[in-house]
C-alpha cells in the first residue's frame, strides 16, 4: 500500500478530514484535495500538504475558475457539492452517511463510508461490551473468541461450534425474523455498535484533554494581570461553563445508549433492536459534530501550548480569544439541537 493510500485510510477514519476523491467531483485539482476543519470550525480545502507540516489551504470563496480547469459546467457542478459539504459539522463516516444522503450526494464507492480495517481492529476492545450479550444469545456463554458481531456471520459457512446453527435458529425465533435474515441483522448490529465504539473511543481520548484545558483556564483566571481584563474573564467563565455542560451532555448520551442496549437484551426482538438502532443513528450527526468541534479546539490549543507550563498568560489569552472562543457557540447550539430521548 502506498503512502497516499495510508493517508487516505487515516483521513477516512478522521472526524476533521475528508478526502474529496470520495465525492463525484469533476475537477481534478479539487478531487485530489482534502476538506479540513480549522480551529474556528470552518471548512478549508487543502490543496497540498508536506511531511514537515506545510499546508496550502483555501476557503470555498477563494477558489477561482482556474481551479476547475476553466470549465464552467464542471465548476457549477463541483461548487454545488462543495457548498453542501463545507457546511457539515463533522467528516466522520457515520455523519457523512446521513448528511450526504440528505443532500442527495452519492459517494463514488460505498466502501468510502466505512471505517478502515485497522480502525475496526483497534475498536475490537470497545466492541466487546456490546457483542458479549449477543454471543451469549447464540452460545449460552461468553467465553468464545469473537471480537465483533461480524465474526458470527462466518458461523454459517464454517461453524466452530457444533450447536451454533441451532443457537442461531433460536436467535431468529427470539428476533421473530427468518434465519436467512440473521446475517443482515448481525451486519446492522455490528455496524451500529461499531459507530458507538468509534465515538466512545474518541470521547475517552478527548475528555482528559478537555479537563486539563479547563484547569488551565482556571490558572489563567487566577493571574493578577489577566484578572484586570474583564472581557477575558467573561470568556473564560463562559468556556468553563460550556465545556462542562458539553462533557456532561455527550456523556449522558452514551449512558442513555448503554441503558437502552442493556434493556434491549432483557427481551430482545428485531423491533426493539431497530428502535435502539434508530435512537443511536439519530444522534450520529450531533455526536460527530460535537466531538469534531471539541477536538478541533483542543488540537488548536495543544498545537500552541503542548504542555501546561508552556506559554505565558498573555500568549495563552490571545490564543484563547482568537482560536478557542470563536465557533464555540456552534458546538453548544449543535449539542442542544437533538434532545436526548429514551427508546421505548
Amino acid at each position: 500500500m502506498s503512502s497516499k493510500d495510508d493517508q487516505f485510510l487515516r483521513d477516512s477514519d478522521s472526524l476533521y478530514v475528508m478526502p474529496l476523491r470520495i465525492l463525484p467531483l469533476k475537477s481534478g485539482p479539487i478531487k485530489r484535495a482534502r476538506l479540513i476543519k480549522d480551529a474556528h470550525l470552518n471548512s478549508s480545502i487543502e490543496l497540498f500538504h508536506t511531511e514537515d507540516g506545510a499546508s496550502g489551504q483555501l476557503y470555498l470563496s477563494e477558489l477561482d475558475a482556474e481551479m476547475f480547469g476553466g470549465n464552467e459546467e464542471n465548476m457549477d457542478h463541483d461548487l454545488h457539492i462543495l457548498e453542501n459539504v463545507t457546511r457539515l459539522q463533522s467528516f466522520d463516516v457515520y455523519s457523512l452517511r446521513i448528511k450526504l444522503r440528505e443532500a442527495n450526494i452519492k459517494v463514488t464507492s460505498s466502501d468510502f463510508l466505512s471505517l478502515s480495517d485497522a480502525k475496526k481492529s483497534e475498536l475490537a476492545g470497545h466492541m466487546k461490551a456490546f457483542t458479549m450479550p449477543l454471543i451469549k444469545q447464540v452460545y449460552g456463554h461468553d467465553d468464545i473468541n469473537i471480537d465483533d458481531a461480524g465474526d458470527i456471520i462466518k458461523l454459517f459457512s464454517d461453524p466452530d461450534v457444533s450447536t451454533a446453527i441451532e443457537k442461531l435458529k433460536m436467535l431468529s425465533q427470539k428476533l421473530s425474523i427468518k434465519l436467512n435474515d440473521i446475517p443482515k441483522f448481525l451486519e446492522d448490529f455490528s455496524d451500529i455498535y461499531l459507530s458507538f465504539a468509534y465515538y466512545q473511543q474518541y470521547l475517552d481520548e478527548i475528555t482528559p484533554a478537555m479537563i486539563d484545558f479547563i484547569d488551565e483556564i482556571g490558572t489563567l483566571k487566577e493571574n493578577w494581570q489577566m484578572r484586570q481584563d474583564l472581557r477575558l474573564m467573561d470568556a473564560c467563565s463562559s468556556l468553563e461553563n460550556d465545556l462542562n455542560n458539553l462533557i456532561a451532555g455527550i456523556t449522558g448520551r452514551f449512558e442513555s445508549f448503554n441503558l437502552n442496549t442493556n434493556s434491549m437484551w432483557e427481551n430482545i426482538t428485531a423491533e426493539r433492536f431497530k428502535t435502539v438502532q434508530n435512537l443511536i443513528t439519530t444522534h450520529h450527526a450531533t455526536i460527530g459534530g460535537v466531538l469534531c468541534g471539541l477536538g478541533s479546539k483542543m488540537n488548536a490549543w495543544r498545537s500552541s501550548f503542548p504542555t501546561a507550563d508552556m506559554g505565558g498568560p498573555v500568549s495563552r489569552a490571545e490564543v484563547l480569544l482568537s482560536d478557542i472562543v470563536p465557533g464555540m457557540h456552534k458546538i453548544v447550539k449543535l449539542e442542544k439541537s437533538t434532545p436526548l430521548a429514551m427508546a421505548s
